[in-house]
């Protein structure tokens, strides 16, 4: 685990490889190391290059170049050995989430998510995990959901998670804990599951101009980034925002002037829990929210990592 004042000191960051999860974050550097921050949080050694990492809600999952997996935090069950390379991996709630092959595969101590449909009309090309469930975009853009829905929070109204008729094909799906996303081919945004904190009601400021480059779930909220480096985050964010303001109740994170945050501007955001990140085309890893490096904070944090 890495203090802040460490963190600051990795060199070479990767602005497209980090994540954060439940009670802490890791990245990629540029050569495909490993490195993570938050309470506990160990990160073990590998001997190729990651190219990939998503964050859960107990550990982290890797995958390496190899097409081979590497899971790392509090790790409930052994990572099996798969019989092809994994193309894709997510990290959910005591499980993970694979693209393996042409197959979908899961495993960990989640009965109800580990079971994903085995016969499938189209290959798989994108996976996400939430709390008890995961949903995949299939080559067809079309999106399947397994797994339950129930909401801690006592949503009664709105927790299904089969998705709903999708007027264009997916070209992104993320998951929260109890609600999924979706970024269609025509630029608009869908959102399904749990609606406790607002996280299903797409703002009106989110029409097919806002040229969205990246969609993003958090716990119990959802954003998306421009094309231009603006953030909007709806549901139930981490505070403050980017720029130290805190939340005005809309749910949007304000961005900055022309879309550009004080250190460059936003190319990639991941949304957690207490915590949030997200990296700027000048290096820059911006960290916001509750305990972000393990411990109470004030963010956000700037962290140069890179060496330019």
């Amino acid at each position: 685990m890495l203090s802040g004042d460490e963190l600051e000191k990795v060199s070479n960051f990767s602005q497209q490889t980090f994540c954060v999860g439940l009670y802490g974050g890791a990245l990629i550097d540029s050569e495909g190391g490993l490195v993570a921050w938050g309470e506990g949080i160990d990160v073990p050694k590998i001997n190729c290059r990651a190219t990939s990492i998503s964050g859960g809600y107990e550990h982290f999952v890797v995958l390496l170049e190899t097409g081979r997996v590497v899971e790392f935090g509090d790790v409930k069950k052994p990572t099996p050995k798969l019989k092809k390379a994994a193309k894709a991996v997510s990290a959910g709630c005591g499980f993970t989430a694979a693209i393996v092959g042409d197959a979908l595969q899961c495993w960990g101590v989640n009965n109800v998510a580990v079971s994903p449909p085995k016969k499938l009309k189209h290959p798989p090309v994108a996976i996400s995990s939430g709390y008890s469930h995961a949903a995949a975009i299939l080559t067809d853009g079309s999106v399947i959901v397994w797994g339950g829905g129930g909401d801690m929070f006592g949503d009664q109204t709105s927790t299904s998670l089969t998705p709903p008729p999708l007027p264009n094909k997916a070209i992104t799906v993320c998951c929260g804990a109890f609600h999924v996303a979706a970024l269609l081919s025509d630029n608009t945004v869908v959102a399904w599951g749990s609606n406790t904190f607002g996280q299903c009601t797409i703002p009106v400021v989110i029409t097919p101009d806002l040229l969205i480059s990246q969609l993003c779930c958090g716990f119990s909220s959802t954003g998306v980034l421009t094309s231009d480096g603006r953030v909007f985050c709806w549901g139930r964010c981490s505070p403050p925002s980017l720029d130290g303001i805190p939340d005005l109740g809309t749910g949007f994170i304000p961005p900055a002037s022309g879309g550009k945050h004080r250190e460059g501007r936003i190319v990639r955001i991941s949304l957690g829990n207490k915590s949030s990140a997200a990296s700027t085309d000048s290096g820059t890893l911006l960290l916001w929210g509750d305990d972000a490096f393990g411990r109470a904070t004030s963010l956000p944090q700037c962290c140069m990592l890179t060496d330019r």
